[in-house]
């Protein structure tokens, strides 16, 4: 028996998103990039590779550890401390 996507728990799960694991439909996978739609969503807006754990204080991207560096308690993207 197929198991069913764990997003929305109707179509059978045809894929495993490379980064969170979720068994995932057609509907709710990013082919070209291997990733499940919630994943998508929440990756770094520099980058696009990690997931996020931010959101930029200057411009409101949302960024990963590698992008960004701490400023007290929030964060600042690269490309707002590169000027770009």
């Amino acid at each position: 028996m197929t198991e069913l996507c764990e997003l929305c728990e109707e179509l059978p799960s045809e894929y495993t998103c490379r980064i969170c694991g979720r068994l995932v439909c057609r509907l709710d996978y990013v082919l070209n990039e291997g990733i499940c739609v919630v994943c998508k969503s929440a990756l770094c807006e520099v980058c696009g590779r990690e997931l996020s754990v931010a959101v930029c204080k200057m411009c409101g991207r949302l960024v990963c550890e590698l992008c960004s560096v701490e400023d007290g308690p929030a964060r600042i993207c690269k490309l707002c401390i590169s000027g770009r």
